[in-house]
């Protein structure tokens, strides 16, 4: 879809952070949702315990749990993309991008350190990231985005030794209109 045609992966990754069932679950009491402690597993990929399998054929949980599956596995599936230096999500951030998503993208690359040209971000064991407005590694955008690029397939317990070794590394091919102080610059002039 990405390669096809007028898609917008800013779009699409905005689209799949909008999770109905997680957000129902977070907004249990919490005393209710330690008496039912298998309520999470819904979050998770398949296959489910019986008595959950149950629960989401409800009507009222349905389309819910639906909709948060295909969030996640749309996430996974723009992660693979990334890691393998797909053309569409270079052209996607060269039309747009946004903070969350090229974060999320990026330490998802670096996690992974493929077998692919990669670019230097930053220098090894350094956290200072360039560009306008400065950021650091470890704290603010890239922080919040460790979580975000778990979604994406990314073990992000490998994030610190790469940075320590390589520092932060994108897909050259992501770099081609500017450079990363642009790529940056770009994505959080749209932060969301």
């Amino acid at each position: 879809m990405l390669g096809s045609g007028p898609a917008d992966l800013a779009g699409l990754w905005a689209a799949t952070g909008v999770r109905p069932l997680g957000a129902a679950l977070e907004g249990l009491d919490p005393a209710l949702r330690a008496r039912f402690d298998q309520l999470p597993l819904l979050l998770e990929e398949p296959p489910l315990p019986k008595t959950l399998r149950r629960l989401i054929r409800l009507p009222a949980i349905a389309d819910a749990y639906d909709l948060d599956l295909a969030a996640r596995r749309t996430r996974r599936a723009i992660g693979r993309l990334a890691v393998q230096d797909d053309p569409a999500i270079a052209r996607a951030l060269a039309r747009r991008a946004t903070e969350p998503l090229l974060c999320a993208l990026a330490i998802t690359v670096t996690c992974d350190a493929p077998d692919i040209e990669l670019a230097p971000v930053t220098a090894p064991e350094k956290t200072a990231v360039p560009g306008y407005p400065a950021t650091a590694l470890d704290d603010g955008a890239w922080g919040s985005a460790m979580p975000l690029a778990r979604e994406l397939g990314a073990d992000t317990t490998a994030f610190w030794d790469q940075i320590a070794a390589h520092g932060l590394r994108v897909p050259a091919s992501w770099l081609a209109a500017g450079g990363w102080t642009a790529l940056w610059s770009r994505a959080h002039s749209h932060r969301r």
